[in-house]
């Protein structure tokens, strides 16, 4: 577990590359010119666990995990992919200074940030970080709220199949999926009527009755439960972006 020393939270020191167009000495054009010297302090947030009641708490494969509600978002401890934790998932502990610059192109904090600019990577930082705290000392980065979605595979006729399969809400803005297809932990009953009545459209009898593919979810906190069926349910593109990769 780590500790807080500051009371406003642990500080954090990231060194990273970047690229600017510049007009270097002796040379009458501009050229772009590779440098290592960026540097981004902030402070990661320390708060209790009273001050981020679970609201939440999920199993799946054996496995119990929590999403807590803090500053009207959720968040967790564990890795997770498309609603469900990935191998050895627990995020690990914030080191005080992160160097990014021998790192790959592609990195965790910053994508590709040896060809953008001081200011683009120091943006994209900061957006990163802010869906960062600890809790009591463990790391915990903003998950999206837990969804299902009624999924099909194939041409029909049981050639494929039909299926209620939960994700998230971070992981909707990335694949597109439609808003009459999601439903919040508070409609589960209507997803799975929903993907009854595709499967028998389409033939995939075999895949009958429907169940809920996923995680066991327990609510706690009913504020916490945004998403509800056919509620046209959009994330902004500034959502999108974000996802924790810590």
């Amino acid at each position: 577990m780590q500790r807080c020393i500051m009371k406003s939270g642990q500080s954090l020191t990231i060194l990273f590359p970047y690229t600017e167009l510049i007009i270097p000495p002796r040379c009458r054009k501009a050229r772009y010119v590779n440098f290592d010297d960026g540097v981004f302090t902030t402070n990661i947030p320390c708060i209790t666990a009273e001050q981020a009641p679970v609201a939440i708490r999920a199993t799946f494969s054996c496995k119990t995990f929590e999403y807590r509600w803090y500053k009207e978002r959720l968040w967790t401890a564990e890795s997770l992919y498309r609603g469900k934790p990935v191998n050895d998932s627990t995020y690990r502990a914030i080191e005080p200074v992160i160097d990014l610059r021998d790192g790959p192109a592609s990195n965790p904090y910053i994508l590709n940030a040896r060809e953008k600019t001081h200011l683009d990577n120091t943006v994209a930082l900061d957006a990163r970080l802010k869906d960062i705290i600890i809790i009591d000392g463990q790391t915990y980065c903003v998950a999206g709220e837990p969804v299902f979605t009624v999924c099909t595979f194939g041409l029909g006729n049981n050639h494929g199949g039909t299926s209620l399969i939960a994700t998230d809400a971070l992981s909707i803005s990335v694949s597109g999926t439609t808003p009459e297809n999601i439903y919040g932990l508070m409609d589960i009953q209507s997803g799975i009527d929903a993907a009854t009545k595709t499967a028998l459209e389409r033939g995939d009898t075999r895949y009958l009755p429907i169940i809920a593919n996923g995680p066991l979810f327990e609510i706690l906190i009913n504020e916490a439960v945004k998403i509800r069926a056919n509620s046209h349910f959009k994330l902004s593109p500034e959502v999108k972006e974000k996802g924790c990769f810590f």
